[in-house]
Formats: structure tokens, sequence, C-alpha cells
């Protein structure tokens, strides 16, 4: 059946088509997902010496005499 081979075909064409897209819009992705990871990657060797892993963090809000915790150290507390 020349008809149905044709079509079988056409339907081959456009899913390579569709999954060529795919393909390019992932790569696109993750070349973005790339750059924010090393800006934050970037942004964190910035940040302050981290936090010893021994550290406790009290509940509530911080005293005034409590230093601000910023880059690593914070996401480290945010684990505990």
């Amino acid at each position: 059946n020349i008809a149905g081979v044709s079509e079988a075909a056409q339907s081959s064409t456009e899913a390579a088509a569709t999954a060529e897209q795919s393909a390019a819009e992932l790569n696109r992705l993750s070349e973005e997902l790339l750059a924010v990871v090393n800006r934050f990657r970037f942004s964190d060797s910035a940040a302050a010496a981290p936090v010893p892993s021994t550290a406790i963090l009290p509940d509530g809000p911080a005293p005034e005499s409590m230093p601000i915790i910023t880059g690593r150290a914070r996401q480290t507390a945010a684990r505990s």
C-alpha cells in the first residue's frame, strides 16, 4: 500500500523535525541554566567565610549583635 508507506514516511519526517526542535530547545534551556548556576557559583565564592557545620543557629529573629549570614552559609543553615 503506497499511500500507507507515504503517510508513514511523512509522519516519521514530522516526528524527526519535532525531536530536532525539542533537542534545540533543551540545549538552549541547559545553556540558560548553566549561566544561572555559574552566576550563583561566582557570588557564592565572593561570600564571607562559611559558618562551621557545627554552628547552632537560634530560632526567631537574629539579635542585633549577630552578623548577617550570606551565600553558602545561608544555604547550609537552611538545610539544618
